[in-house]
């Protein structure tokens, strides 16, 4: 936007969330799992860590792929405090000092995909995201639940 958001005016940047992660992934028949633990301070100012989970089904209905998914990730205080948090100099009036806490976000999701020729697909998805209250508290966050569409087509190679 070209206007200035007084919530966001005069935060200081955050680097992206570089860092190391070790993932564990099991395929049984048409299910997917993983676990991700990552640790962010290798190669950035973020000092802190996080674990994320996935659960996913296919599900094979005529020419249709559906994939039912559900996840869990947690987040360290010191990940939410460095995107969310808002130190003594970055606060002001609509903004006030903010430290964040360890958090967590749950994820429900359902996605199909149907081929329309060799190389293109059909793709649509909805996904629900829920944020834990420790997230909300920040004046940097304005929604807990987050819904997600997805309507596309995609080009195979």
């Amino acid at each position: 936007q070209n206007q200035a958001i007084p919530t966001l005016d005069g935060l200081d940047d955050r680097d992206s969330d570089n860092g190391i992660a070790l993932r564990y992934s099991k395929f049984i028949d048409d299910d997917l799992f993983y676990i991700d633990v990552a640790t962010l301070g290798t190669f950035s100012k973020v000092d802190g860590w996080l674990v994320d989970t996935f659960y996913s089904h296919l599900i094979q209905h005529r020419n249709w792929d559906i994939y039912l998914g559900t996840g869990a990730t947690f987040y360290s205080s010191g990940v939410v405090n460095y995107y969310l948090g808002v130190t003594p100099s970055e606060a002001n009036d609509y903004r006030p000092e903010h430290k964040g806490d360890s958090a967590f976000l749950l994820q429900a999701e359902i996605n199909a995909q149907h081929p329309i020729s060799e190389n293109w697909s059909f793709k649509a998805g909805i996904s629900q995201k829920y944020y834990s209250k420790e997230i909300i508290k920040s004046p940097l966050a304005d929604k807990q639940h987050i819904t997600q569409v997805l309507i596309g087509v995609m080009y195979v190679f």
